[in-house]
């Protein structure tokens, strides 16, 4: 229990020790790392369950190495720290690390502080009091396993199911919990390694310490760096599975780690280390994994030390980067011939490309245009030369076919190129037209917009005119219409046509009965004329041939002999 005493000043004078300065601390989360020694490998040690009790002269079962001396027994105190140096002391001064580390009376006490381990020094016990506290007994445990010279000491603190109490005064526990420590011959490698807890006293102390003024203790459970300050307000055993692996310095330092040690976040880069027989480690797997063979894979963006470890002590460090990516790019995958899809991506800044600028361009704000059908990639790269691609796939413009204008009361057959897409008007009213045929019926006077939509989601428009003014036979289109001259005429399907204007135009055979034949979109110069052999397969008839050119339509008649 914690009680007030007379400060007495217990230093040990002239002893030279190593530095646990020189020990690194490498701090780790593993699944399963706790495995209790209780209940058959482990020897019961009940002497240390009540209060201020310690146990001397217990074996380690080999030479063990800290801080430039050796050592082959030890004492356990029920206050959660070994002494190397054996000692005995099971008085105030055991528990009493909070109230004395300040002028070293409890660490001059306990050997004077030589070979001190402390996994949670704090006032602790395994029998709780009082009365009114559960009823249930910890007991510690110790083992050495395997074999020269690779034999481990392991002590235990209670067990997974009946751990050891805390205490704060004369109160009831306040939680409980389950450790070890290990020792590991040749190596002299000390580890802590901790199981859950429900701790919460806030005056404990994790480190290792050789003299009154010799040590190394961490300043929060939490923390993987220790202090050469003495701290005493550490609230809880760090979480299950932690291990707290204290090494001495390496003797032989492996060389530095080569490979590249800069990103993206998804790939890969490879480390080497000419020294054999080592593993490789990540300190955090969050942000990259590394393989047995030094393949480090890029998980998300951030630093992270890559360890090649030969011996516990004996390592190279990789300070390795990984640069995120830029957010996944938003937008379609599916893009049309002749129009625009927006794309984005963050953070701004970035660069857009795209794989084949015969297909389709980008623009710096991420607007897509689409050349010709086909295949692309676009990307989108930050300074860091970190991108995310989306394939792009551009569809053919599913260009409609037939006259611009509609009879009112009758019907317009119109095509397109792109076949299983969807017909719709701009206006009812104006004209309806069937949805899968493109059969248009004008309604009322007036103009009105076509749309056809292909299954990819591209789409094509007609401005049409409904209007009263349609050819009713084949000899009077030339009365309603621009002519168009057509020779030789009559023609076996190769003609030549006079043209009237420059541009684009929409050139259309179909029957007396205004269904589309054939079209076909060409350029046209003025006063040039036109060849068109595609009429070869027609079949003997009348026609009416049809060129649609801006606003204007020239129409003709056209007979086909054989």
């Amino acid at each position: 229990m914690k009680r007030i005493f007379l400060l007495l000043s217990l230093c040990c004078a002239g002893m030279v020790h190593g530095q646990t300065s020189t020990y690194s601390l490498n701090r780790s989360v593993t699944p399963g790392a706790f495995v209790s020694i209780a209940g058959g490998p482990g020897t019961v040690i009940a002497t240390i369950s009540g209060d201020e009790r310690t146990q001397t002269s217990i074996p380690i079962g080999f030479t063990f190495p800290y801080c430039s001396a050796t050592y082959t027994t030890l004492s356990a105190a029920d206050n959660g720290w070994l002494s190397l140096a054996n000692s005995a002391t099971n008085n105030y001064l055991s528990f009493s690390n909070h109230e004395y580390a300040a002028s070293t009376s409890s660490l001059g006490a306990i050997g004077g502080g030589v070979g001190l381990l402390m996994p949670f020094w704090d006032d602790l016990k395994g029998t709780a009091t009082p009365s009114s506290a559960p009823a249930d007994t910890a007991f510690g445990y110790y083992q050495t396993s395997g074999t020269t010279p690779n034999r481990v000491f392991t002590f235990q603190w209670g067990t997974p199911t009946n751990r050891w109490y805390s205490y704060v005064g004369m109160s009831l526990p306040v939680g409980r919990a389950s450790f070890q420590v290990k020792l590991y011959e040749t190596s002299g490698v000390i580890e802590y390694i901790y199981d859950s807890s429900t701790f919460s006293v806030n005056t404990a102390t994790i480190g290792i310490c050789n003299s009154t003024s010799d040590y190394r203790t961490l300043p929060n459970e939490t923390s993987a760096t220790p202090s050469a300050s003495f701290f005493y307000n550490i609230d809880s055993t760090p979480i299950r599975n932690t291990i707290l692996q204290w090494a001495p310095p390496c003797p032989s330092p492996p060389p530095p780690n080569t490979g590249t040690t800069v990103f993206c976040q998804g790939g890969t880069t490879t480390l080497s280390n000419p020294s054999t027989g080592g593993t490789w480690a990540s300190s955090s797997v969050s942000v990259a994994t590394v393989s047995t063979g030094g393949l480090v894979t890029g998980v998300a963006g951030g630093i992270v030390n890559i360890t090649y470890i030969v011996t516990p002590g004996c390592f190279a460090i990789s300070v390795v980067t990984v640069n995120p990516l830029p957010d996944t790019i938003g937008g379609s995958i599916n893009a049309c011939e002749g129009q625009t899809t927006n794309f984005t991506s963050a953070p701004s800044g970035g660069t857009w490309s795209s794989s084949d600028v015969a297909v389709g361009t980008i623009s710096t704000s991420g607007v897509f245009t689409g050349l010709t059908s086909g295949a692309t990639t676009i990307s989108y790269q930050l300074a860091t030369g970190c991108a995310r691609t989306l394939d792009i796939t551009v569809n053919s413009q599913p260009v409609i076919s037939g006259f611009n204008t509609a009879c009112l009361t009758d019907t317009t057959f119109l095509t397109s190129i792109v076949p299983g897409g969807t017909w719709s008007s701009s206006n009812t009213a104006r004209a309806t037209v069937g949805a899968s045929t493109g059969h248009v019926m004008g309604v009322s006077l007036g103009p009105v917009i076509i749309t056809y939509t292909a299954p990819s989601g591209c789409r094509d428009t007609l401005p049409m005119t409904v209007t009263t003014i349609c050819p009713t036979s084949i000899n009077d289109v030339s009365a309603t219409y621009n002519k168009l001259n057509v020779y030789p005429h009559p023609t076996k399907g190769d003609f030549y046509m006079s043209i009237p204007a420059t541009g684009i135009a929409n050139i259309t055979i179909t029957d007396i009965c205004g269904k589309s034949i054939l079209s076909k979109k060409a350029a046209v110069v003025k006063s040039e004329v036109f060849h068109f052999d595609e009429g070869n397969n027609l079949p003997a008839g009348s026609y009416i041939l049809k060129l649609a050119l801006g606003d204007e339509v020239y129409i003709g008649k056209l007979t086909i002999i054989r």
